[in-house]
């Protein structure tokens, strides 16, 4: 009987630690983060979104936010910026970086290494969609949703009905401003 019982919290032992090991579902190819079976709901029926001339979205510049974090011990302010690059095949890629004396003028915008891959739309009322996919212990999708007014990209925090979206400002949305960057190649190909 206690050979038994001993068998049992051994069996419960391999299987409560098998269920704690994270199912990885991603890769890494030159640098960029993939999910190993590409699931995003952007990507699907019928196609990707590929841009209109009438869209708001200029792929020939990136989009800017920037926001300030404080460090461990709190005393010193640290600035970070993020950038949205769109492709006129419905992608977008993401990138963040600490400032530290300069701006984000010296990152490499043709380079997609660490930054998030996804998929856009846009509707007619100039409402954004934007679907990424994220790593933290196993790779998920996440989506913001937004709209474009002029040169500004306005994605929310969280989402609402009918795109019934608040008046936006710096703790329900992150705002992006367009920047107008020359030299820009390098087709996704995910």
């Amino acid at each position: 009987m206690h050979k038994k019982i001993a068998l049992f919290i051994v069996l419960l032992f391999f299987i409560i630690l098998y269920s704690c090991i994270p199912n990885k579902n991603y890769y890494y190819e030159n640098g960029i983060t993939k999910p190993k079976k590409s699931n995003f709901d952007l990507a699907k029926s019928p196609y990707p979104y590929h841009l209109k001339e009438k869209d708001w979205i200029d792929t020939n510049s990136i989009y800017v936010t920037q926001y300030y974090l404080k460090s461990k011990d709190s005393t010193q302010k640290i600035v970070e910026q993020s950038y949205l690059r769109f492709f006129k095949n419905g992608r977008v890629s993401s990138r963040f970086k600490t400032i530290k004396n300069g701006e984000l003028n010296s990152i490499n915008y043709n380079d997609f290494d660490y930054g998030p891959i996804g998929y856009y739309k846009i509707d007619e009322t100039n409402k954004i969609t934007y679907e990424f996919f994220l790593v933290y212990e196993i790779g998920k999708y996440v989506k913001k949703y937004g709209y474009i007014k002029k040169d500004r990209i306005f994605l929310f925090k969280h989402a609402y009905k009918k795109y019934d979206f608040p008046k936006p400002n710096a703790d329900n949305c992150q705002i992006y401003t367009r920047k107008k960057v020359t030299n820009l190649t390098h087709i996704p190909d995910w």
